[in-house]
């Protein structure tokens, strides 16, 4: 079925391109302002989620939510910013001791003091990821983790090191 042509008005359709050629905003935004523009030149609801690898049901409740709440709904239905609080030192300690028996790591009771000590805003979350990804890095180079394979795996993570104590 083929939708109506030109129903966006000029500063949605001005608004929509401005996201689609923004090289900086989140993919999924991109995908429904490019969905909504592709069945404003006309095109069906299955040519558009062909077009983009989706089921057209999905473009059909892009098109919906776009029509009740216009180019912010599609803006703010995607932006989800969760903020994890990083848990005192004996809970960051039991993350992870658990999240590196979890991933196979062998570590001792230094290296879970160096790392409580040396990531001291880590979320659960975080503490997880950084474990998960210490653990590929370790199978894939075939070397035990040590304190400075998990301070530079943090660095792809996104996580802070403790400041170093002033002399």
């Amino acid at each position: 079925m083929k939708t109506n042509r030109n129903f966006l008005s000029a500063a949605d359709r001005a608004d929509l391109v401005k996201i689609v050629r923004d090289g900086l905003e989140e993919h999924r935004i991109v995908r429904r302002a490019n969905a909504i523009l592709l069945l404003d030149k006309g095109w069906s609801y299955a040519e558009v989620a062909e077009a983009l690898f989706l089921d057209d049901s999905t473009i059909r409740i892009w098109l919906k939510e776009f029509q009740e709440g216009g180019v912010e709904a599609i803006v703010s239905r995607c932006i989800a910013l969760i903020k994890f609080h990083p848990p005192n030192d004996e809970a960051r300690r039991k993350i992870w001791t658990v999240m590196t028996e979890q991933f196979g790591l062998a570590v001792d009771a230094s290296l879970l003091d160096a790392l409580v000590a040396v990531f001291p805003t880590t979320s659960g979350r975080d503490i997880k990821g950084l474990a998960k990804l210490v653990a590929k890095y370790c199978h894939h180079r075939k070397v035990p983790p040590t304190l400075e394979v998990f301070e530079r795996c943090a660095i792809f993570r996104g996580i802070d090191l403790a400041a170093p104590a002033s002399a």
